[in-house]
């Protein structure tokens, strides 16, 4: 998990706020400015209920005094009421539309709401009317990197530090953007710098470490978890980290049990986090230690009921549940909502599935151009590929995120975000070819997706898909090993089950190749079947 912080997100009350605890004089009633000045003085000492009666005194004495409507929507922040924030700061934009801050603790409201399209557009609003206004900035970074636009974020953090440099936390912010879009020494860089100026900074650390161990920097990865640690000896973060590191790098029987050892105090420490117990069966099974694995895994089910952790489906690879028909939803969207933004980037060097998928079809000499639908379609790398000789081309997928990045690519006719099965089922002999690139992988069972394909396609047409090979039983389908596939969702599927559901659901197997599929984290290739179907009439 990377830390993040929001990095100067609380409201921001008045400079002529008086100290905390500072005694206040008694005001004139019919003097306003001496009356909110009370006010906002008992507001920062605390009172928030006396605050509050104070500023609605006073706009019921005068309404348009758009100060005090502001601060009673910085307060209804404080006490937890977004809906009572937005009417007061609102009300006061309405009264006063040029003051910068009412639009960014605005912003903020509708950042934490959810409704960070309209958060977005109320910081560049302060930011055009104080286009040194630190915060907004930095708040403006926040959004767009939880919107996943990693390089507008970075963009944002740089223009804050250039007007705050010695900001640690929008430095370490800068950092997470960076390393979430795949520009890891520049993260290093910027972590560096955050720990330069408080080097009691544990987080930091970590998500240093993290880094340092995505470029294959066992030691300094090492050294940055260590640092974490001795500076907060309960920080379970830092322990999960450090196993994780020992168990990648590490290919001795001590350094597995040491990494075991991480895992269990990470476990204990944060008893709840589905990630860290499935972290510790991993490890767990990998030491032949199978009973233990199994207990761990379940208790990272039993701590996630929508299964983001892929826990059920590591149990099934034990044999210890049922198979899961596919892909948790949850897990899906874990997966690949966070990696939409550096997707591309990520296959230009280890993902190799959408070239082979796209090749194929462009290998197909048809008389005309053809309707294709990508079932699946990510960030619509098939899609650039395939464009070329498609009359109409369609693209659907679950991850509203990937959808963003195909749409930006503006090759598809239309996209859809949705179940890629129902939407075959509801368009008969709509489409010439069905390409598929790295998503039959999420499916156990497969009939329904052949069957859909068939319904689908025109006669003759094409199924063109990748899927994992599944060595050990040819004749059936299986969730993957235990070591990393299982709990990202991944099933193996046998050649001559694939050979059986094709002929059964009206298919005829045009082509099944070995090809390399992808490079895993330590380089070595994970290979696939590349399949060809051609629909009989």
């Amino acid at each position: 998990m990377t830390h993040s912080y929001p990095s100067d997100s609380s409201p921001h009350a008045p400079a002529t706020a008086a100290p905390a605890g500072a005694p206040v004089a008694a005001a004139p009633l019919n003097d306003l400015q001496a009356r909110f000045d009370e006010a906002v003085a008992l507001h920062h000492s605390g009172q928030l209920a006396a605050a509050q009666a104070a500023y609605e005194a006073i706009v019921a004495a005068d309404p348009a005094h758009a100060d005090a409507w502001h601060f009673l929507g910085v307060l209804a922040i404080q006490c937890d009421d977004p809906l009572r924030a937005l009417d007061w700061i609102g009300r006061a934009i309405a009264i006063n539309p040029g003051n910068a801050m009412y639009y960014m603790n605005h912003g903020n409201v509708l950042r934490q709401t959810g409704h960070m399209q309209a958060a977005l557009a109320s910081f560049d609003q302060a930011i055009a009317m104080a286009p040194d206004f630190t915060d907004a900035h930095v708040l403006r970074g926040n959004t767009l990197h939880e919107l996943q636009q990693l390089e507008a974020a970075v963009a944002s953090f740089d223009r804050a530090l250039a007007l705050r440099p010695q900001d640690v936390v929008v430095c370490f912010n800068r950092g997470n953007a960076l390393r979430a879009l795949g520009q890891l020494e520049a993260a290093v860089a910027s972590f560096d710098q955050a720990v330069a100026m408080e080097p009691e900074f544990a987080e930091a650390f970590v998500n240093r470490g993290m880094t340092q161990r995505a470029l294959q920097q066992f030691d300094a990865a090492m050294a940055s978890f260590d640092r974490a640690i001795a500076l907060r000896s309960d920080f379970a973060e830092a322990y999960l980290n450090r196993g994780l590191t020992l168990q990648e790098f590490s290919s001795t029987p001590a350094g597995l049990e040491d990494a075991i050892r991480m895992f269990d105090k990470a476990c204990q420490l944060l008893p709840d986090a589905p990630e860290q117990h499935l972290c510790h069966a991993m490890a767990l099974a990998k030491a032949q230690r199978l009973v233990e694995a199994e207990a761990a895994a379940r208790r990272a089910l039993a701590a996630d009921t929508n299964d983001s952790s892929g826990a059920r489906m590591f149990l099934a690879a034990l044999g210890a549940v049922p198979m899961p028909d596919k892909i948790p939803d949850a897990l899906l969207h874990k997966l690949y909502d966070a990696k939409a933004s550096v997707w591309d980037t990520d296959a230009n060097a280890h993902y190799q599935g959408a070239e082979l998928v796209g090749r194929a079809l462009l290998a197909q000499q048809r008389a005309r151009a053809m309707d294709v639908l990508d079932a699946g379609c990510g960030t619509g790398l098939v899609g650039v590929l395939v464009r070329s000789m498609a009359a109409r081309l369609d693209g659907v997928d679950m991850s509203q995120p990937m959808l963003e990045r195909a749409r930006e690519k503006a090759v598809y006719d239309t996209l859809a975000c949705g179940d890629m099965v129902a939407l075959m089922r509801q368009r008969p002999q709509q489409y010439d070819a069905v390409v598929s690139a790295a998503t039959l992988v999420h499916f156990a069972s497969l009939q329904g997706i052949f069957e859909a394909a068939a319904t689908t396609l025109r006669p003759g047409g094409l199924f063109i898909f990748t899927v994992f090979p599944n060595d050990k039983d040819p004749g059936g389908f299986a969730v993957d090993h235990l070591d990393g596939m299982a709990q990202g969702g991944i099933y193996v599927h046998g050649r001559d089950y694939l050979h059986t559901l094709a002929r059964q659901t009206g298919f005829a197997v045009q082509g099944m190749e070995l090809a390399i599929h992808e490079y895993e984290a330590n380089e070595q290739p994970k290979m696939c079947l590349l399949v060809t179907l051609v629909r009989t009439a």
